[in-house]
């Protein structure tokens, strides 16, 4: 899991987020506090190229096939 802190969708997190994203496809984002978790679940979304699954509570869930060896079939 890897979590947004209160600077928000910063550089060192979107770099995490697509480390967790090629490792392993579908990652839960845990953010703190924000002040519109819609949109930035959807910018999140967008910055990584993946798909937004579902947003509970403050978890944002992602996903986004590897490139060479898909482990989900979609």
């Amino acid at each position: 899991m890897v979590q947004i802190g209160k600077q928000g969708v910063s550089e060192p997190a979107q770099l995490a987020v697509d480390e967790a994203l090629t490792a392993h496809e579908l990652i839960k984002v845990r953010l703190h506090e924000p002040d519109d978790k819609k949109a930035m679940a959807a910018a999140l979304a967008d910055t990584a190229n993946a798909a937004l699954c579902g947003l509970v509570g403050h978890t944002v869930i992602l996903f986004r096939p590897h490139p060479e060896k898909p482990r989900i079939k979609t």
